[in-house]
């Protein structure tokens, strides 16, 4: 069934490779919105861009974005402006928050749990973040996306409306519309399959020296898939992300910084066949040193269902990782690291 499936997804990838060339970037809506956005003909052009795009790394996928859709992404924009920051030029931490203030739409700012600012790239744990306008739309067919951080809503076209001018503490009224749906989640449902055998749906350390800290994080997602002539089917995967920051004016930046690391996981997918059953996939990933802000990777992943949309139920079954960055020791986590290879 896999080599079935990748043959298929080699035949799409050809056919949008082809197609791109007379892709057109949709302006004007029918004249109610006049901003660039960038639209997939259809979900199954989507569905094979996204299952190219989210194993490359950003310079790559900039650079695919305009060869063969010619659209420059909000997010390439944004990363370039945080590029740019310099953040010892701030003197305290006031003059740092007036500046955040000044240019959220660039960033994502968030507290940890002891109430400390956090900074760093706008949606840089979406692999969706890449398709955004300004407004952090995209579409495909007759369907409008609006990306959050850990979400990727949609609605018809025509109540596109309902995500102007939205933030991240609007996710759960738009939920509460039935004409908006989930595409794309980090939040999964947990099913106890057995108690010593569940890690949870996400896992994060880090490891601080002086003002310097790498945060190491592992999440299952989800993503439900099909649309006109393709069959619904819903996809389920598991990946890290492994980022340094350096505390500068009372705020944690985050930085580039050589990463290493070594990261093992086991998840276990529960799979809507003819026998509804939980399947334990393996998958790792290292790095004897790595410069970015933000290393990350999908380390397994599993179809849970195949013609129609499936509620995703998943955990992770044991856990053996660690990161660093060239400030710090090592952020671990480990969790019945025996059912690891």
């Amino acid at each position: 069934m896999k080599s079935t499936f990748f043959k298929l997804l080699t035949i799409l990838l050809i056919m949008l490779a082809s197609s791109c060339q007379k892709h057109e970037v949709a302006s004007d809506e029918g004249g109610k919105y006049n901003k660039t956005i960038l639209k997939f003909k259809s979900f199954s052009e989507f569905r094979a861009a996204f299952e190219e795009h989210r194993h490359l790394q950003n310079n790559e996928l900039n650079a695919r974005l305009k060869s063969h859709f010619n659209f420059s992404s909000f997010a390439e924009e944004a990363d370039a402006f945080y590029e740019n920051i310099s953040i010892e030029s701030f003197s305290n931490q006031e003059e740092a928050e007036a500046f955040i203030n000044q240019n959220r739409k660039y960033l994502h700012v968030y507290l940890d749990t002891e109430n400390v600012m956090h900074v760093e790239p706008l949606l840089t744990d979406n692999p969706m973040r890449i398709y955004i306008n300004e407004d952090r739309l995209f579409q495909f067919g007759d369907t409008i996306l609006r990306v959050f951080e850990d979400v990727v809503l949609g609605t018809e076209s025509k109540n596109f409306e309902l995500f102007l001018n939205t933030g991240e503490s609007d996710i759960y009224p738009l939920l509460q519309n039935e004409n908006v749906f989930v595409l794309y989640s980090h939040n999964v449902e947990v099913n106890m399959k057995d108690g010593a055998h569940n890690c949870g749906v996400a896992a994060g350390a880090n490891n601080i020296v002086d003002n310097e800290k790498i945060e190491l994080g592992i999440w299952v997602a989800y993503l439900h898939v099909g649309g006109g002539s393709l069959m619904p089917a819903t996809n389920q995967w598991t990946f890290f992300s492994a980022k340094p920051y350096k505390k500068w004016a009372g705020i944690w930046w985050n930085v580039k910084r050589t990463i290493k690391c070594n990261v093992k996981v086991a998840t276990g997918y529960y799979v809507y066949d003819n026998y509804n059953n939980w399947l334990r996939r393996t998958g790792s990933f290292s790095s004897d040193g790595t410069l970015t802000n933000n290393l990350n990777k999908i380390l397994t992943q599993e179809w849970i269902s195949t013609g129609y949309y499936a509620l995703p139920i998943a955990h992770m079954d044991g856990i053996n990782a660690w990161a660093k960055q060239t400030n710090t020791g090592s952020a671990s986590i480990s969790c019945n690291s025996h059912l690891v290879p």
